[in-house]
């Protein structure tokens, strides 16, 4: 009889007590319709009552997803796995003692059954580890889900990645091959970093994709190197997938995106690790076939999306979307359910109808000289194959720095799609001033505009100069600053406005190369900056070369500033001895007697080897030769009397030697002007003032007859001058009455009467004034008329040498 009680104590632990330890783990339907959440009782709560109907259409938030992955809220029963590894612990130990000391006393059965004893062992190890943890039901019950007629995809999460013109593709680690990162039996894992797949608030976006294959099945792959693949899966067994989102500088970068699934069937499920810090919303069709179930263990909570239902690819039931919170990973994993390898496609259309997002204006950094300078912005246009084409898209720049010494000015545009295409032709361009521009789209029914990221380029046209420098207060390390405002309109509606910066670097650069007569290098070419719209001086940068002597420039073509474009300047050098020169006098302009239109100048010569010199004058492409010097002595210094053609007056002429090799000296350059004369002042008006017509006959003079002056501003050559005065026209009033014989001249005492004839009033040598010794007078009569009087007088100045 006790063999027996025995007998059935030792089935129950053997089948119960496992039972026991697994009943964490499995848990049935009835789960997935309530929450749990902790009370003073710790009872079960139904879902209706522990969320608020009213507050169902509301996105996760943050203290949500705490709460949900603290356990305070879960899908599931509240367990404690510690408790539960304890008691089996207890339950194990408790069961073989018996078992021990019941064998014991029944040796015979130990003999028969020596290897029984393992048997609870590996029974009760089935139940001592549970990390599953299950729930089930629709979608439709989580507290972020949406139905995709009540809700509209949000502007900032419209950012969907894709392989533009500029995007690159670095492996990391395991095998990529063929546009493809693959995970196998051979590479469990693998992983690529993609730079510049968009741009998430005006600023470029890089994705490292990490893809591993789980334990006991096969593998994968995702499409990474080519625009028509990019992202999308191929997958035979069950694979994780994480995204992790960076900036240029490699620092973790928060984006908000969407992803979209139209084909979520039988035949595969998709799941995402902490779903509540990930999903802003969730999204399907009206009715809707997808379901989720949960696991978890210590370090993750998976939420896996599946479809039970069969039904044809593609049928709207099978929809639904992820709109993301702003993100730096997210995590997934990818299973397929059916015999054959199964796809997922990287949707960028978007099954909640999308919002359209402003352009964003971008600062961007200009380094090198002669690159094409441009005011950024970025706009990215979602696919709306779910939703309605814009009305009307116009994107306005304006310069916000207007300065007196503004440096750019805008020219015209460019619009580049992410792929490269250009669509410029798309847009028309309305350039209000220089420094605002506006951009209207022509056609928003054109398939070419959507589902791509807009670059909205404005090409500036430099206007920086010598009389228009940069105010270097604007300077930053060497940077000139542009700032700029972006403000875009949408559908009639102001959608936004940006302010970004083009930082230029303000350094031109000048480059001075040293050639023979061949144009052939002699020595290393010197580089020298400065400042852009700073000026430059080379007239001084002929260093010394063995054996070769310097071909010099006019110094003008020399001098210059500095410009946004690299400049190239050559300086010649022949090979021989040199001819120094030297030009007297030195004073530049050279003036030339304003009688001869010749001057003397004195000229230097020494040279190491005899030679036939001769002495030139060149003035634009026309050469004169003003004087031959045969082979005599090693040093020359002579006398020249120069008379040049009237057509180089007034112009720069280059004077220099050359010897019959047509080797040259130096040349010294100067500005020909004719000599100064002698030059008469006179009043605009002569003025005698407002008189009284007198009861006898009287005599006035002129009130500003000191102005009356004789300049001489001869260098080279004093003049003897004279001066003749005559009378045009008598002095008349408005009635046409004249005072006749009015106008006299004193003269050293002696009256004169200025009349119709030409008489000389004046002369002598240099500079005079005329009331020294002259007075003009007016002669007032009793007879004489009311009115205002005016006539005129000409003066002749006329010039001859001593």
């Amino acid at each position: 009889m006790k063999k027996r009680w025995l007998n059935i104590l030792l089935l129950a632990f053997l089948v119960v007590f496992p039972r026991i330890g697994l009943a964490d783990s499995q848990v049935n339907s009835q789960v997935g319709i309530r929450f749990y959440q902790p009370t003073s009782a710790h009872q079960i709560v139904p879902m209706e009552k522990v969320l608020n109907p009213n507050e169902r259409n509301r996105p996760v938030t943050d203290g949500q997803a705490k709460f949900e992955e603290a356990g305070k809220i879960k899908m599931y029963p509240k367990t404690n796995q510690s408790n539960h590894h304890l008691y089996l612990f207890i339950g194990v130990a408790l069961l073989t003692l018996i078992i021990l000391y019941w064998c014991k006393k029944r040796k015979k059965f130990v003999r028969k059954f020596n290897k029984i004893w393992l048997l609870p062992f590996l029974l009760g190890l089935i139940g001592i580890f549970p990390k599953e943890v299950r729930a089930a039901g629709s979608i439709t019950n989580l507290p972020y889900f949406r139905y995709a007629n009540t809700i509209e995809t949000p502007a900032n999460n419209t950012f969907m990645m894709h392989y533009g013109s500029f995007t690159t593709v670095e492996q990391v680690k395991g095998q990529y091959s063929g546009n493809w990162l693959v995970v196998n039996q051979e590479n469990p894992e693998s992983s690529a970093l993609i730079k510049n797949v968009g741009f998430f608030n005006g600023k470029p976006v890089d994705v490292k994709i990490i893809m591993k294959k789980k334990d006991g099945q096969a593998g994968g792959e995702i499409g990474i190197g080519n625009p028509k693949s990019f992202l999308d899966i191929d997958i035979s067994g069950e694979v994780f997938l994480t995204y992790e989102f960076f900036d240029q500088a490699g620092n973790a970068f928060p984006i908000e995106t969407s992803f979209n699934y139209f084909g979520i069937n039988r035949n595969k499920y998709i799941g995402y690790n902490h779903i509540g810090k990930v999903a802003k919303y969730l999204v399907a069709n009206n009715p809707t076939d997808i379901s989720y179930h949960t696991w978890s263990d210590d370090h993750s909570f998976w939420t896996y999306f599946e479809n039970n239902f069969s039904k044809p690819w593609g049928h709207p039931t099978q929809e639904f979307q992820i709109i993301t919170k702003p993100v730096t990973k997210i995590e997934t994993v990818v299973k397929n359910l059916d015999n054959t390898p199964s796809s997922l496609m990287y949707e960028t259309d978007f099954l909640a109808s999308p919002e359209f997002p402003a352009a964003e204006a971008v600062d961007k950094r200009f380094d090198k000289e002669q690159q094409k300078v441009t005011l950024n912005a970025m706009q990215t246009i979602p696919n709306v194959g779910h939703g309605n084409k814009m009305k009307d898209l116009s994107v306005a720049f304006s310069l916000d720095d207007v300065t007196a010494h503004s440096q750019y000015k805008i020219k015209d545009f460019n619009v580049v799609k992410f792929d490269g295409t250009n669509i410029s032709d798309l847009f028309v361009g309305n350039q209000k001033d220089d420094h605002s521009y506006q951009l209207t789209l022509k056609d928003p029914n054109n398939e070419n505009l959507y589902d791509t990221v807009l670059n909205y380029q404005l090409n500036l046209e430099w206007i920086g100069s010598k009389q228009n420098p940069v105010d270097k207060t604007n300077l930053k390390e060497d940077y000139l600053n542009i700032p700029f405002t972006v403000t875009t309109q949408i559908n009639h509606k102001q959608k936004g406005t940006s302010s970004a910066y083009s930082s230029v670097y303000y350094v031109g650069k000048v480059i001075l190369n040293y050639l023979d007569e061949n144009n052939q290098q002699l020595s290393d070419s010197k580089i020298i900056s400065g400042i852009i719209t700073d000026s430059f001086d080379l007239s001084q940068e002929y260093p010394e070369l063995n054996g070769y002597y310097p071909v010099k420039e006019i110094v003008e073509r020399d001098q210059g500033i500095f410009t946004p474009e690299e400049q190239q300047f050559v300086h010649h050098y022949k090979k021989g001895s040199p001819i120094e020169f030297t030009l007297m006098p030195k004073e530049n302009p050279l003036l030339f007697s304003r009688f001869s239109k010749t001057r003397e100048v004195t000229i230097h010569i020494s040279y190491e080897e005899k030679q036939n010199l001769s002495f030139m004058a060149k003035c634009g492409d026309e050469v004169l030769r003003l004087k031959d010097y045969p082979s005599s002595e090693n040093e020359i210094q002579d006398k020249v009397n120069v008379q040049l053609p009237e057509n180089w007056l007034n112009k720069e002429v280059a004077f220099y030697m050359e010897n019959e090799k047509g080797q040259r000296s130096k040349e010294e350059s100067r500005q020909v002007l004719i000599d100064h004369g002698v030059k008469l002042r006179l009043p605009e008006q002569l003025t005698f003032g407002e008189q009284q017509i007198p009861g006898q006959d009287q005599s006035v003079q002129a009130t500003n007859q000191k102005e009356i002056q004789l300049i001489d501003e001869s260098v080279l050559e004093k003049s003897h001058w004279h001066v003749k005065l005559k009378e045009e026209r008598p002095l008349t009033n408005q009635e046409n009455d004249q005072l006749h014989n009015a106008l006299h001249l004193q003269r050293s005492g002696v009256d004169q009467a200025i009349n119709a004839e030409d008489q000389l009033v004046w002369q002598g040598e240099g500079s005079a004034s005329f009331t020294d010794h002259h007075k003009i007078q007016l002669n007032l009569h009793p007879s004489d008329k009311t009115g205002s009087y005016q006539g005129s007088l000409i003066w002749t100045l006329e010039d001859a040498p001593r």
